[in-house]
């Protein structure tokens, strides 16, 4: 598989992480599995989209799609060639675009047209039809700046999300202390426009980095990665290996997949 990412347009900066490409043939019908980042995403299938795998069965997934806020893996199982374009957010960066709370989409996969109708569709067609991806960054870029809405008011959102990924163990008293608020109302700030909670976002923050840690020195001794990365004992390690890969340190990082290492984003 080859993956590229794209810096957005310096006026979408400030809301959108990147944008990305897929591409290549699966290597069988392989299950891949898709950890947490703290991130929403728009995914426009140009061939066939994968399969989502439950625990008894699996799902085509939509064409076009939008990936809410998750706490948990997501496995996919690929057939075939790949051509995926994506658009990556900024945590709590995909809110300024829409009207609703990012909780109430978190947790899910969901046809793009549930969340923008026949906009998404007419989105979807002209992404498609698009002659490359140059192009499909400007048609993605005009849709989302005919739907921004009072950016200035997530300014400070967005300076308590830099906070959380530069030192995921930042007090969220101190982070709301910072922005003039209570902690109970960051709370609801996060969960409104993230779709996560401050310490939720904090634990994927600090789970991202030490995949990263492990992948660029694999041979480092567990301990060792996980002081260098926050953790205070074995037992959150562990618990947050669960929560996000649903196995343990060891195991996952015998059967990291190959999707999985490509989607290992930096802050």
């Amino acid at each position: 598989m080859h993956y590229q990412e794209f810096p957005p347009q310096s006026d979408l900066a400030p809301f959108v992480r990147c944008y990305w490409t897929l591409a290549g043939q699966a290597a069988g019908c392989a299950t891949e599995r898709i950890v947490p980042d703290g991130r929403q995403e728009l995914v426009f299938h140009l061939a066939d989209p994968f399969h989502r795998v439950h625990l008894q069965h699996s799902e085509r997934q939509p064409q076009a799609l939008f990936t809410g806020q998750m706490d948990s893996p997501l496995f996919l199982r690929t057939d075939g060639a790949a051509d995926v374009f994506g658009v990556c957010f900024h945590p709590g960066g995909l809110a300024p675009f829409c009207r609703f709370s990012q909780v109430e989409v978190a947790a899910a996969i969901h046809p793009l047209e549930d969340i923008w109708g026949s906009e998404a569709r007419q989105l979807d067609e002209t992404i498609r039809n698009a002659k490359n991806h140059a192009h499909r960054m400007n048609l993605v870029a005009a849709f989302l700046r005919r739907r921004l809405h009072q950016p200035e008011r997530f300014g400070a959102l967005a300076c308590a999300v830099r906070a959380i990924q530069s030192e995921p163990a930042t007090r969220v008293a101190d982070i709301a202390r910072s922005m003039g608020c209570s902690s109970r109302h960051l709370e609801r700030l996060f969960t409104r426009h993230v779709g996560l909670s401050p310490k939720t976002l904090a634990r994927i923050c600090r789970f991202q980095r030490i995949l990263q840690t492990r992948e660029a020195r694999p041979h480092l001794a567990w301990a060792s990665s996980a002081v260098d990365c926050g953790y205070y004992d074995q037992a959150h390690l562990i618990a947050d290996y669960r929560q996000f890969t649903g196995t343990t340190p060891v195991w996952h990082q015998r059967e990291i997949s190959q999707m999985e290492r490509v989607f290992l984003r930096l802050v």
